[in-house]
């Protein structure tokens, strides 16, 4: 069997808006004004490995994923 895996993502524009994102099978959770700096650090203490990075002149975006736990909730780093 394939390891299942849910998905995060880390966005923030120029402008100072910060969201983050998670993708599980619930569809997507959104969490608006994260403070980008700790919302990384919680994101790697919940086993969130970084896959991605984007970048723009808009903003960025950092894209993570972990292995899917069925006794866990998808939004608990923050």
């Amino acid at each position: 069997m394939s390891q299942q895996w849910e998905y995060c993502l880390l966005s923030f524009t120029r402008v100072g808006s910060e969201r983050l994102t998670y993708y599980g099978g619930s569809g997507p959770i959104s969490r608006q004004q994260v403070e980008w700096s700790s919302a990384i650090a919680r994101l790697g203490a919940a086993g969130w490995e970084l896959v991605g990075v984007t970048s723009s002149e808009i903003g960025t975006g950092l894209y993570y994923k972990r292995p899917i736990d069925s006794g866990r909730a998808i939004d608990d780093a923050l």
